[in-house]
């Protein structure tokens, strides 16, 4: 799931493309029949799944049997958890394909540490190695101990159209 802009907001905070089934018409000022609709949407990934061959959604029955794991059948837990993940920030649908790829490569980038690329003790200096400019720059709140947020990382693959190498330099220069 691509997570929308700050300056966008749908009441859930995520991409067009995932909003678009969820939209309404209709007055919701209290965000109640969406946060319905989310659950609905969350029932139907866990109960019936997607069919995508390449589905690794923990939060679809596809998904979790792709993976070699077991769906949960009980429906008083399946409820339960679709409840949980409507109070959370973010939403777990399933998505196409290359958001997929995209979203694996950025769990792959989030738990790399952050050796090799300037990065000294939540700052990130500038030129080789803190040579160069010498100008640093604080990002503790866009980076952890062991490397960029997944968030970042995310966008960063967006924004590079699934290019790894790219996507990395993105991070060093905005992330």
């Amino acid at each position: 799931v691509r997570e929308s802009g700050s300056g966008t907001f749908n009441g859930v905070r995520i991409c067009g493309t995932c909003f678009g089934p969820l939209y309404s018409n209709t007055y919701d000022p209290e965000g109640k029949a969406l946060v319905r609709r989310v659950e609905r949407r969350y029932l139907t990934q866990m109960m019936t799944g997607c069919g995508k061959g390449w589905c690794r959604n923990d939060f679809c029955k596809t998904g979790r049997l792709n993976k070699g794991q077991e769906p949960m059948k009980d429906m008083k837990s399946i409820n339960a958890e679709a409840k949980r993940l409507c109070s959370v920030s973010g939403v777990r649908f399933c998505t196409d394909e290359t958001s997929q790829r995209r979203r694996e490569l950025a769990e792959m980038v989030a738990a790399e540490k952050g050796e090799g690329d300037g990065f000294v003790g939540g700052s990130i200096i500038e030129g080789e190695k803190g040579k160069g400019k010498g100008r640093e720059k604080d990002r503790e709140d866009k980076r952890d101990l062991w490397g960029y947020e997944l968030g970042w990382c995310v966008n960063a693959l967006e924004v590079e159209k699934g290019d790894l190498l790219r996507a990395r330099g993105w991070l060093r220069d905005w992330g």
